[in-house]
């Protein structure tokens, strides 16, 4: 799915109000450049797209955010939802399950935030990075649903190879159970925080309540997991997003920011449900 550069030309000229040779100036290129890159007779450089884009950007024209609500409106009219997904390098061909890792949070699939500005968080920090939307129609799917609790910190663990000394026990078995039967599951999304106080979890450090509860002040949002074919084939490639360097800029101080707040929150929470709960091997006792 390529980059509509052509109507993010015609989007960025009518809401900035300037003619294509003011466009092309700002972008750093000349006029004759900016007209063949809107009819597709070429394609720009790697410097000369983030100059366009950077512009547009720095002058409080969110193309992206424009986009993805005209899209909201339009999957919701259709009965579908709309996802993102954040990637570090292009999509190359369709999506596939085969290029996904077992090790992931819930296993294989095709992994999807609820927003736009979610998604572009993860990925920001690769120069290459961009953002994929997609109407996703869930009907006649089957669903797995997780919220921050003992069974989602255990799956995700369980995936992320941390209990492979209980592989057989009949709690691992229902929680694989429950995600091996379902097309896609919606679940918190874990970042590497929430990677460190599960483990701390399963090192016997905490105790589920502790952990649980630490895990809900990071407050990430939530993901789609695609995990069959048949959810894949339900899935529409709507939009290539180009993340623009000023916005990459702003978004990863935002989330510094938020991570910031996020571990003061899961201080709090470590210390006022300190002794609640229990140790992992009481789990599996």
């Amino acid at each position: 799915m390529d980059y509509t550069i052509d109507q993010d030309i015609e989007l960025a000229k009518e809401l900035l109000g300037i003619s294509f040779k003011d466009l092309a100036r700002a972008a750093g290129v000349d006029e004759a450049t900016l007209h063949r890159w809107r009819s597709g007779a070429s394609k720009p450089s790697a410097t000369s797209q983030n100059g366009l884009y950077d512009y547009v950007y720095r002058q409080g024209i969110r193309l992206n955010e424009i986009k993805s609500q005209l899209h909201q409106e339009q999957a919701e009219a259709s009965g579908r939802v709309l996802i993102f997904h954040g990637a570090k390098n292009d999509i190359d061909g369709s999506v596939s399950l085969d290029r996904s890792k077992s090790s992931n949070d819930l296993g294989m699939g095709f992994y999807c935030g609820e927003t736009y500005a979610q998604s572009v968080m993860f990925v920001a920090g690769y120069p290459s990075s961009s953002v994929y939307l997609f109407g996703f129609d869930s009907r006649g799917l089957t669903r797995a649903d997780y919220v921050v609790d003992q069974d989602w910190m255990l799956t995700v663990a369980w995936y992320r190879g941390k209990l492979s000394r209980y592989a057989g026990h009949k709690q691992i078995l229902s929680l694989r159970e429950r995600l091996e039967g379902s097309d896609y599951a919606v679940a918190p999304i874990a970042d590497n925080r929430m990677f460190a106080l599960i483990d701390s979890f399963i090192d016997g450090e905490i105790t589920d309540a502790q952990c649980q509860h630490c895990l809900a002040a990071t407050n990430l949002g939530r993901q789609y997991v695609l995990r069959s074919g048949k959810a894949l084939s339900q899935l529409e490639g709507l939009e290539h997003c180009y993340i623009a360097p000023a916005e990459k800029e702003l978004l990863l101080r935002t989330r510094a920011e938020e991570s910031a707040v996020g571990s003061d929150k899961v201080k709090v929470a470590r210390r006022q449900f300190r002794g609640q709960g229990f140790y992992v091997d009481e789990l599996f006792s």
